[in-house]
């Protein structure tokens, strides 16, 4: 399949798929669900990075290894190294986080705003530095281990990305927090549908383009 029909043909597929929206900046929606490996589409938009979430919220890792393929646009990825240390000296807080489908599951039937809102508490201190940053542009690939931590923003308007999942365990995914600061949480304020449905929208142009 060439380029060209690769994109048209996930173009097709977006009107059709269930999206939710990820505070730090995209929107994501699966294209698989299995117990081996998963894979889901994501749609970066400066508009849906939630106000004051960059630095307080937006440092992760996850529960899963993936590989993530950009189709349009580009990304930045800041990649963190973390190191113990004393309380005094840490420069972040670690937060264990409930994973967006636990929330879901059991938050349904009651909080349909906030459906995917995951519980989180403080499990620690570290000292966290930034190792380097890198780009990644249309149809390029990266990486991520999992457990490995990370903030990605879109350096330029737009970025499409196919996320193939593996790896995936029965643990909690981690955020940092600057410590004595509060953390803000990416699923608690979800975009309006009709934002949701306008940037899906534009993101099937930028493909048909």
């Amino acid at each position: 399949m060439t380029i060209l029909c690769y994109k048209e043909y996930i173009a097709s597929l977006m009107s059709s798929l269930k999206w939710r929206h990820f505070g730090v900046g995209a929107l994501q929606a699966y294209l698989y669900e299995g117990p081996t490996f998963e894979q889901r589409i994501h749609i970066w938009h400066p508009d849906l990075v939630k106000p004051g979430i960059q630095g307080f919220g937006d440092l992760h890792n996850h529960r899963f290894s993936f590989l993530s393929h950009v189709i349009y646009g580009s990304l930045e990825n800041h990649v963190y190294v973390t190191e113990e240390c004393s309380e005094s000296e840490a420069s972040h807080n670690i937060y264990e986080v409930e994973n967006a489908r636990a929330a879901r599951d059991r938050l349904s039937g009651i909080h349909q705003k906030i459906l995917y809102h995951g519980e989180y508490s403080k499990v620690g201190h570290c000292l966290a530095k930034l190792a380097v940053i890198r780009q990644v542009n249309d149809w390029q690939t990266y990486e991520f281990l999992r457990g490995e931590y990370h903030r990605t923003v879109v350096p330029f308007g737009m970025a499409i990305s196919i996320v193939t999942k593996f790896d995936q365990q029965r643990i909690r995914a981690r955020i940092l927090c600057p410590r004595n600061e509060q953390l803000v949480h990416a699923f608690d304020t979800p975009a309006s549908d009709s934002k949701i449905q306008e940037i899906v929208k534009e993101a099937r142009q930028r493909l048909h383009d």
